[in-house]
């Protein structure tokens, strides 16, 4: 072949697989987890009609609960690493504390079936034994299909199940400090949207974590997440916030 003629050429590539960052191993992580969170905000699916207004405490949410994933793996190479963070909530129709601002209609019911996956690449800017802040950008994935019903004196005059999906650029930050062998403290922002799907979409994660052994470990503490996407007349933008806890595998 043509390139070969060449020696610098596989002597260049000889070299890189034979660095020290190439001969570093891969080094994966799952960690399958619990997110307390409530729903806060507006979401509308009739043009011209003021939006449904939500606040669902966690109880609320886990009332109407109809099933949930929730799951983040991580891969890490050298200074290089892959995050993956997929979530999916539905929940059941209901009534409390969703209302809506007009008077022809005397209550207003919602459902709702939420996925959001984010894939991101990072880089490890800062790797010291105690502390280390990577780099982040990606994408994420978000699917909203809402069930909203009007109701006039207990009979639904009005009802849409719009399914919306877009796609997001996210860049953001993360931080993690080692306080002793066995705990960590860990922070994590993300902020994305820009206009390109979504106006705005972002997250902040704050954990402490325990490390029972190399493999596993068990972390909690608090996430905090808004998107604000409009098409179409149709309206999605809400705040998500609560505790957070997972237990982690790694080999």
């Amino acid at each position: 072949m043509r390139l070969f003629r060449n020696p610098v050429v596989p002597t260049l590539a000889l070299a890189m697989l034979a660095s020290p960052a190439a001969a570093q191993e891969w080094k994966f992580s799952v960690t399958p987890y619990l997110w307390a969170a409530g729903l806060e905000g507006d979401i509308g699916a009739f043009p011209n009609l003021p939006t449904a207004e939500v606040d669902l405490s966690f109880g609320d949410v886990l009332e109407e609960l109809d099933g949930a994933i929730m799951v983040k793996a991580e891969a890490q190479r050298g200074r290089l690493g892959l995050i993956m963070d997929v979530g999916y909530v539905k929940t059941d129709s209901s009534t409390d504390d969703v209302t809506i601002r007009d008077p022809r209609f005397t209550g207003v019911t919602l459902g709702n079936e939420l996925l959001t996956a984010t894939l991101a690449g990072a880089w490890r800017a800062v790797d010291e034994p105690q502390y280390s802040i990577d780099f982040v950008g990606g994408v994420r994935f978000s699917k909203v299909s809402p069930d909203l019903a009007l109701i006039v004196q207990d009979t639904v005059v009005r009802r849409a199940n719009p399914d919306a999906s877009w796609f997001d650029p996210v860049i953001g930050a993360r931080t993690s400090v080692q306080l002793s062998p066995r705990w960590s403290l860990a922070a994590y922002g993300d902020v994305g949207g820009f206009g390109v799907s979504s106006d705005l979409t972002y997250q902040v994660l704050a954990t402490a974590s325990y490390a029972f052994n190399d493999r596993w470990a068990l972390s909690a503490g608090w996430r905090h997440y808004g998107v604000d996407y409009e098409e179409d007349g149709f309206v999605y933008d809400v705040t998500q916030s609560g505790p957070i806890m997972g237990v982690t595998f790694r080999w």
